[in-house]
């Protein structure tokens, strides 16, 4: 399995030369958009997070997790939980130099967190609150939303996209 750097120079891959794109990302996806705008500046003019895992010291596996890796337990499991198991026991490193990384932002960033959310911390935006330089980041908190609100209010991530200064020269 790729790390969340490699995919995020996958993804640079993706965005045409000469072009800048806001990239958006929903629970693991969200240090990828943070990344690729730290990395990346040259082909981001913008990122959102939606439920993003971006805490270090709050995204540890939990006790499901770790039961998770037992053989007996994943005979159990669907295929689409085994692999969003996997992905959870493997971040927290990176998720450190996240920490970071931070200092070198230079690109608008929305922070979205459903605070009915049950999956991602709902301290991650105080930490990116911390970790963050603030000129940068813009944390939207959405009480009685929860962690699929990219789904279930997508209008939201629409304002927030919307929201990015580049976006309001590129879209209608």
């Amino acid at each position: 399995m790729l790390n969340l750097r490699q995919q995020t120079a996958l993804i640079a891959g993706l965005i045409p030369p000469g072009k800048r794109a806001i990239v958006v990302g929903h629970p693991l996806g969200g240090p990828i958009a943070a990344w690729m705008a730290i990395d990346r500046p040259d082909l981001v003019c913008g990122a959102v997070s939606v439920a993003g895992s971006l805490a270090p010291s709050l995204e540890a596996p939990r006790w499901y997790n770790r039961a998770a890796q037992w053989q007996p337990v994943q005979w159990t499991l669907p295929d689409e939980m085994l692999k969003s198991d996997r992905e959870m026991m493997g971040p927290s490193t990176e998720l450190t130099a996240l920490d970071e990384g931070w200092k070198a932002f230079k690109v608008p960033f929305v922070l979205m967190q459903g605070m009915s959310d049950q999956l991602v911390d709902l301290r991650t935006p105080d930490a990116a609150e911390v970790s963050a330089p603030s000129k940068w980041l813009q944390v939207r908190r959405y009480p009685g939303e929860g962690h699929f609100v990219l789904w279930e209010k997508l209008r939201l991530v629409i304002d927030a996209i919307r929201s990015l200064p580049c976006a309001a020269k590129a879209l209608p």
